[in-house]
């Protein structure tokens, strides 16, 4: 616990006041949260393994998906470990029990997403490396893996999020560093549904040009820094993605280009916006909304069309009150230091503007995907 005056406390995720009868008000400081508090640890083998993220559920058998990283003899790893419940004799509540492990690059946080059929699970490390594994690999009497479960790796993926899996099977992948792009990608061959071995992007995007319409010109920067801020107006994902029956929701983040000692690149959370895209094209489908705050959290939709993102912000905490507001050898800009969203909790609700047309403007898609389907059945 860090010890600060009572000025600068968040409001926003990181930190809380103690009550006063207490003693002195504490906050913990947003830079050095103790990440333990988000980690739990897989003990079906009896080792110690963080886990950061929700594991996933095979929807037809039960097989639960973890993914976790330990620190091995010769460096950290990640893997995807397939769970079983299972009914011992004479116990007559199930153990997990492990079936099989697959090792995938280091610190993963993302979660588990499994296809509408069962047959594979996606998943990506913290080296952008998307994996498309077997949920049920064949395996031997003696429990050992009879072939490798990793059906393809796929470079470029990201991590802002956890990969969604829509009701066709189309992965959508996005990544919350400068340079990545919000992608879909294909796992099938064409006209099969059988898994192809190198997946197919359908489209990828970035969203750059909107962060230069959003946000104002300010003057480049000059000096040595700690960090290295620039004035280039730039955009990252910043939720995992909710794909409906016609579009894809993503929380996009609009700043000025920040970099770090390791060579990774952010954005400032300048603006934040949330994104409709064509499930199809990746095109904006509808003008991109304001939000309060970021939300690293999945969009969720009603059957009646409201849209409710929980604002659930990380990097703001840090750059508004570590950066802003403590003592520190990295100097903010003032033009981007005062364009800093200020962190907020919450809830934001969306609605239709006009429920008719929501209404007219769905009965016009199940007319067309009813065209679409009668097509192809006379083909």
């Amino acid at each position: 616990y860090v010890h600060h005056p009572e000025d600068i406390y968040p409001d926003g995720l990181w930190g809380w006041k103690k009550n006063k009868s207490q003693g002195e008000a504490n906050y913990r400081d947003p830079l050095f949260v103790d990440y333990s508090l988000f980690h739990g640890y897989l003990a079906t083998t009896g080792e110690h393994l963080a886990v950061s993220n929700t594991p996933a559920v095979e929807p037809h058998k039960g097989r639960i998906f973890i993914v976790g990283q330990s620190y091995e003899p010769d460096g950290l790893k990640g893997f995807l470990i397939g769970v079983d419940l299972v009914i011992q004799d004479g116990n007559r509540k199930p153990d997990a029990v492990e079936v099989f492990r697959v090792e995938i690059g280091a610190g993963s946080g993302t979660s588990p997403a499994i296809s509408p059929d069962g047959s594979f699970v996606i998943v990506a490390d913290k080296s952008k490396v998307l994996y498309c594994i077997k949920t049920y690999p064949e395996i031997d009497d003696n429990g050992t893996v009879k072939e490798n479960p990793i059906i393809w790796k796929m470079r470029g993926a990201g991590n802002a999020g956890s990969p969604t899996i829509d009701s066709e099977g189309i992965i959508y992948t996005a990544g919350h560093l400068v340079g990545d792009t919000i992608k879909a990608v294909n796992p099938y061959e064409h006209g099969h549904r059988l898994l192809r071995n190198k997946p197919d992007i359908l489209w990828q995007k970035n969203f750059n040009a909107l962060a230069e319409t959003m946000l104002p010109k300010i003057k480049a920067i000059r000096g040595k820094q700690s960090l290295v801020y620039s004035n280039k107006r730039v955009a990252t994902f910043n939720s995992a993605i909710t794909v409906s029956s016609r579009f894809v929701l993503v929380m996009c983040m609009l700043g000025y280009k920040v970099t770090g000692k390791n060579g990774e690149s952010y954005a400032s959370p300048s603006k934040m916006v949330l994104l409709t895209l064509d499930k199809h094209t990746g095109n904006m489908a509808a003008p991109p909304v304001e939000m309060p705050s970021e939300s690293t959290t999945p969009i969720s939709v009603s059957p009646d069309g409201k849209i409710a993102a929980v604002s659930a912000a990380t990097i703001g905490p840090i750059m508004n009150y570590w950066l802003k507001n403590m003592q520190s050898p990295i100097k903010m800009p003032d033009a981007i230091k005062n364009s800093l969203l200020k962190p907020s909790g919450g809830i934001t609700v969306l609605a239709p503007v006009s429920y008719l047309a929501f209404a007219i403007e769905q009965l016009n898609f199940e007319v067309l995907m009813n065209k679409k389907a009668i097509t192809a059945l006379q083909q």
